[in-house]
């Protein structure tokens, strides 16, 4: 099965399907070492922003994802901008490996980020993330 991987949930692990979109917990430990390995390395990059949008079990009961609340500096949207120039208002929604994730202002749409072309003013604002949350800021 191919799925992005969504957040722990306790002992299993919330994944989307590449093929349905549907949302599905996992048990963590009926992963495979190298799933496993991806799992522990996301977690030290701790998502950092209130899922706030619902997910639905299996039967259809909704439930709400809890995820530490961004400082009040983070959680609104701003403007950011790429090493090649282009801006986006957009507001973070949480770290995805080495790229963020991110909601644009003027649609709508999740984007995914990679850290690596976000400009020294971003990188910036993500280390002083990191700092609030106690955190050392994560290789960037």
């Amino acid at each position: 099965m191919v799925a992005t991987l969504i957040g722990p949930d306790g002992d299993k692990v919330v994944l989307k399907r590449a093929d349905n979109d549907a949302e599905i917990r996992v048990a963590v430990s009926s992963l495979s070492s190298t799933d496993v390995s991806y799992l522990e390395r996301q977690q030290r990059l701790a998502p950092r922003v209130p899922r706030t949008e619902p997910m639905a079990e299996p039967n259809g009961t909704e439930v709400k994802k809890k995820w530490p609340a961004l400082p009040e500096f983070a959680a609104k949207p701003r403007i950011w901008t790429s090493k090649s120039g282009f801006t986006v208002k957009a507001t973070l929604i949480e770290p995805a490996g080495d790229s963020i994730r991110m909601r644009r202002e003027d649609n709508g749409e999740e984007i995914t980020v990679p850290v690596s072309t976000l400009s020294e003013e971003d990188i910036e604002f993500l280390k002083r993330l990191d700092r609030a949350e106690g955190r050392e800021p994560n290789g960037l």
